[in-house]
């Protein structure tokens, strides 16, 4: 989901190009996206599902869905790639509105020019990406409507690790910054997020934090973050599988100084897809319950999904992919 998010909102595709915050390779616009296979192109259609006789279908084409915070995500896109895994444009189309993003690399695959046009075929916003002669993104310039609107410097250690990151207006103000930390393994081990206002967080998962602390297994698997916000309290706490898969989501909140929250557990098939999620508040209460099946194609990637809330069919996603 974050990937559809930063590729239909303009207003987060800062982060979208960043290096890992670690050594590790970049993953290909193709493999970020979740897809398996040389994909050419993948159109995603979204609808309300309909039981007929005893049988789920498809009804209206739905919008989208508000998450999180209520922001909303539509789900009805394409996406186009070359050759190489990079993403070359993408349209999103909810029946009202249609917008587009295109994007431009340089001969190492770098991105260097993100534009995202109105419905009305003009630009709305965009980004330049800079480099250091190492490949790494050392700056993003933001523009929205050709006037200049923020820029993000990254700075990095010898060994190719993001240790900050900052955002600033174009009057020079500061929007956020990130400092990070790492162990001897060059794990990232710890990400302290200032901003001069809590409304200007970034979001993590669904809740807004300060410091995120990271643990590792003996493989430098990734096995739990914890989350807290800017008194200190714990907000959060996400656990993993091997697989990188999140099992666990512990929400920690306080109304009128009473703490609440929610516990939240995952389910995955085989092919690392999500098949059911569960969430409960911490007194022990019934939250809610979501169910996900798949139909897949011959690469490993689905191309039907059947969202279920509480037992109850809600909506179809079909995907319709072309391959090189």
């Amino acid at each position: 989901m974050e990937k559809i998010i930063t590729k239909v909102f303009p207003l987060l595709l800062l982060l979208s190009f960043q290096q890992p915050a670690n050594s590790q390779r970049v993953k290909t616009s193709v493999e970020e996206d979740g897809l398996k296979g040389k994909v050419k192109q993948l159109r995603q259609h979204f609808y309300k599902a309909e039981v007929k006789s005893g049988v789920i279908s498809t009804g209206a084409k739905a919008i989208g869905t508000g998450f999180p915070f209520d922001t909303f995500i539509p789900q009805n896109f394409m996406y186009e790639y070359d050759e190489k895994g990079n993403i070359i444009k993408s349209n999103s189309n909810d029946d009202t509105a249609q917008s587009k993003t295109t994007y431009e690399y340089d001969d190492k695959g770098n991105v260097l020019e993100v534009k995202n046009f109105g419905s009305n075929g003009s630009v709305g916003s965009s980004y330049t990406h800079q480099y250091n002669d190492q490949g790494m993104l050392t700056k993003t310039i933001a523009y929205n409507q050709g006037y200049l609107w923020i820029t993000e410097t990254l700075q990095y250690d010898s060994k190719g690790n993001i240790t900050e990151d900052i955002s600033n207006y174009a009057d020079g103000s500061l929007k956020s910054k990130q400092l990070y930390k790492y162990d001897a393994k060059g794990n990232l081990i710890e990400e302290n997020e200032y901003s001069p206002s809590d409304s200007n967080l970034f979001p993590k998962g669904t809740s807004c934090c300060n410091v995120h602390r990271y643990a590792y297994d003996d493989k430098g698997h990734k096995t739990e973050e914890t989350d807290y916000d800017s008194n200190g309290d714990l907000a959060g706490v996400n656990k993993f599988d091997s697989k990188g898969n999140r099992i666990e989501l512990h929400i920690y909140m306080k109304f009128d100084n009473k703490n609440s929250g929610s516990n939240s557990v995952y389910k995955y098939d085989d092919m690392g897809s999500i098949i059911e999620e569960q969430t409960d508040w911490t007194d022990g209460t019934f939250h809610s319950r979501n169910k996900y099946t798949y139909d897949y194609d011959k690469q490993g990637n689905w191309v039907k999904k059947i969202e279920f809330e509480n037992d109850v069919p809600k909506y179809i996603t079909v995907r319709d992919i072309t391959y090189f």
